[in-house]
This record gives C-alpha cells, structure tokens and sequence, in this order.
C-alpha cells in the first residue's frame, strides 16, 4: 500500500523503480482519487509478484499511455500493472524511459573500484621501488664504508 490514499497525486513517476524482485503489490495505488497518469520504465516488472489485491481499485480518472482508462470492472490485481500496449495489451501505466543517473552511478562505483585497484598497484609498485632504493643506499653506504677504512 506504498502510495494508497495519495489523493492529492495527480501524475506518479515510477520510471527508477525496479520491481523485478518485488513479491506483494497489494494496495499500492488504491484509492488515489486524482492520479491520472502513472509513469514506468521496462524495470517496473510484476514477474515476481504473489501477492496484488486491489492494486487499483478507486482510481477512476487513472489512463494509461495508450488511452486504457481505469474501470472498476477490469481486474485490480496486477494484471493491469505494466506500460499500456492498447488494446492488445491493456495497462495503466505510461512509458517513460528510466533514468540515467543509475548507468553514471554504476560507471562512478566502477572508476571508483577501478581507481582503488589502481591505487594498491601503484603503492605496491612505490613500496618496491623504495625497497630497491633503500638497498641500493645500504650497498653505497657499504662501499664508501670500505673505501674510507683502506684510507
């Protein structure tokens, strides 16, 4: 019952929602007296769904994307629940692609991952380079030691 009773809505945007592992869609848009249009992307998906009593019973002035408009005599569980395709697929919803900013925010985690493996090379790379140096010092030292006693 996630927005059941939202009166005041007129429009809903759902287009981010990924709903491929969501289970019981009971309630959800029931009784949202002035929603007219609910927006959903190809991610709104109802495959997992098991549970959907009255997902939209009340909302009288609800019209999907290809003019499916709400009827109290269609059923209200989920099958009503995905993009309207017309009247070979009727629904309530209206297509609206999803977002980007999930595909920048997977691209930042991956340069961000990336950057961090990056970052233990090159420290790995740093920490060697000191060691082959701080050798090389000790063997210098060395050498000068034994220059300076043969004096």
């Amino acid at each position: 019952s996630m927005f059941k009773e939202c009166s005041s809505l007129t429009s809903l945007d759902l287009s981010s929602f990924n709903t491929s592992k969501v289970t019981n869609i009971s309630w959800m848009f029931q009784w949202m007296d002035n929603i007219t249009t609910i927006y959903a992307s190809d991610l709104f998906a109802i495959s997992s769904v098991t549970n959907s009593i009255a997902v939209f019973s009340g909302d009288k002035k609800l019209v999907g994307g290809s003019g499916t408009k709400y009827s109290s005599s269609n059923i209200t569980d989920a099958t009503y629940a995905h993009i309207d395709r017309g009247t070979s697929n009727p629904g309530y919803f209206t297509y609206k692609a999803a977002p980007t900013s999930g595909n920048i925010s997977r691209f930042i985690n991956a340069f961000n991952s990336l950057n961090a493996k990056i970052s233990k090379y090159v420290l790995g790379v740093f920490i060697v380079i000191a060691l082959i140096l701080s050798t090389v010092l000790l063997i210098i030292r060395s050498i000068k030691k034994r220059k300076i006693r043969k004096c």
